[in-house]
């Protein structure tokens, strides 16, 4: 992906999808833990902000590297900036669909167990959480491990980061991290498994910030 520049002094978003990366297998800090709080507003001086999923830099602060952006098959030049992609609005489950709670979107983890949401869990992660069914969909097959959650319950975790270059497209450092926690239970409901419980932002209570679901729209 290439991320142009312009003249402006306007912060422009660009989504990034990262092809491959490692996540951090051992306990990851929460948004909070990193210094500074998730939905913190970044300054509005002159460079490029863009959303990236993984184990990129330290922390919030912390440098992403060249070889961190190549890795992420992202390259920043100079050139006329192009706009940023829109999120993808999704409508709300219908009123029948809510009442019968059923299966809305099918796929397999990262370990090919199937995995469903249904309508009263995908409204909620639409609704409360800012959240779309790519959510649950990347944060279950992009996670290399799960942890029990209780019962038959999982939780799957993924990191979506806000990183920010300065004008020149150097100076690259991350501004905001979010962890994005899955929640599936595969226990038996209705002939089939129950599925994702739910889908939101640790540390945050409501809306998911922008940046994470542009990170997470694939």
């Amino acid at each position: 992906m290439r991320l142009p520049r312009t003249t402006s002094k306007t912060v422009l978003s660009l989504f990034a999808i990262v092809a491959a990366f490692a996540l951090v297998t051992t306990s990851p800090a929460t948004a909070s833990e990193y210094g500074a709080p998730a939905d913190a507003t970044v300054d509005d001086d002159e460079g490029v902000i863009f959303s990236v999923l993984g184990d990129v830099g330290d922390g919030v602060g912390s440098v992403v590297t060249d070889a961190d952006l190549a890795e992420l098959g992202i390259e920043v030049i100079p050139g006329t900036a192009s706009s940023a992609p829109k999120v993808q609005v999704e409508a709300a489950p219908t009123a029948q669909a809510a009442a019968t709670n059923n299966v809305l979107f099918r796929w397999n983890d990262f370990g090919n167990r199937k995995v469903v949401l249904r309508s009263l869990p995908y409204n909620k992660i639409l609704t409360k959480h800012n959240l779309t069914y790519r959510t649950p969909r990347v944060v279950t097959q992009k996670a290399s491990t799960r942890t029990p959650d209780g019962g038959t319950s999982w939780r799957y975790r993924l990191a979506a980061k806000e990183v920010k270059c300065d004008f020149w497209g150097n100076n690259c450092k991350v501004v905001r991290t979010v962890w994005v926690r899955t929640v599936v239970d595969f226990r038996s409901y209705q002939g089939d498994t129950y599925g994702v419980v739910t889908a939101y932002c640790e540390g945050i209570n409501g809306k998911c910030p922008d940046f994470v679901k542009n990170a997470l729209n694939q």
